[in-house]
């Protein structure tokens, strides 16, 4: 099973799914659900230092320029 995350800008009636695929919008508890993936692809934002304080493996992709030094 693959869990998707998205913030509130996604409109989520837009998105196609695939089977295995669970989609998660507006996240109460985001470190539980850090903590118990396998793997964690992100943005180069601030949730890559929660993720990392967490142990979980992430692949990071920065979005904005000034996060490729980062």
């Amino acid at each position: 099973m693959v869990t998707v995350i998205v913030g509130n800008e996604i409109n989520k009636d837009k998105i196609t799914l695939y089977k295995n695929v669970n989609l998660i919008q507006n996240v109460k508890n985001i470190s539980k659900l850090i903590w118990d993936a396998d793997l964690v692809i992100s943005g180069g934002g601030y949730l890559k230092i929660e993720v990392a304080n967490l142990y979980t493996p992430m692949l990071v992709i920065p979005v904005q320029k000034h996060q490729l030094d980062l």
